[in-house]
């Protein structure tokens, strides 16, 4: 039986993953990759903030951190129809936000009023030290939740991380647009949700 849901952030709930936003801030995400991967790996473990990572990109991509953050907010609007999907879950199934961001990113993203109303928990890599795909930080997720990794679905646009989440045990959604990824989430919902 399904108890929880876990959405992952960027390219689910908000915009459609980094390297959309890097392209629209005028880089190339494919040359850049090393440095892009470089500078997640430090971000991610809480181990270089939001502030450097903003000035490391917007120094490789010859703009102001201003017009990078610009880019940002653009860029990751938050994917509206899916909050409205999740309110209409959130009465019958445990939420959680499971990303790879730095301390902080979701509440400056978001507001902590929305991760009030949305989400049970939220699971960052840089607070928790564990980055997907990763079995410990789905595992932190389950644990928070108090469910059995059997009892979640985890959604994410990267399939290495769903990948990741079934191997524990869960079930998975991966993400390419938001009626895509509802019809999948109901057909596992209808299959193992709560009666």
């Amino acid at each position: 039986m399904i108890k929880a849901l876990l959405f992952d952030c960027f390219g689910v709930l908000a915009g459609r993953g980094f390297h959309e936003t890097y392209k629209m801030a005028g880089g190339d995400p494919i040359t850049d990759h090393e440095f892009i991967e470089g500078l997640f790996d430090r971000v991610n473990l809480g181990l270089m903030s939001e502030g450097e990572f903003i000035k490391a990109i917007s120094s490789k991509l010859a703009i102001s951190t201003q017009e990078f953050t610009r880019v940002i907010k653009e860029a990751e609007r938050p994917n509206k129809d899916l909050f409205d999907y999740i309110g209409t879950l959130k009465h019958r199934y445990k939420t959680a936000i499971v990303s790879n961001a730095n301390v902080g990113a979701m509440e400056s993203k978001f507001g902590r009023e929305a991760l009030n109303k949305y989400f049970d928990v939220v699971i960052v890599s840089g607070e928790e030290g564990h980055v997907k795909p990763d079995p410990k930080i789905y595992l932190i997720a389950a644990k928070k939740l108090d469910v059995n990794p059997s009892e979640c679905v985890f959604v994410d646009d990267q399939e290495a991380y769903c990948i990741a989440a079934q191997s524990l045990g869960m079930h998975s959604v991966l993400y390419k647009e938001f009626t895509q990824m509802k019809a999948d989430m109901e057909s596992v919902l209808g299959a193992y949700g709560k009666k």
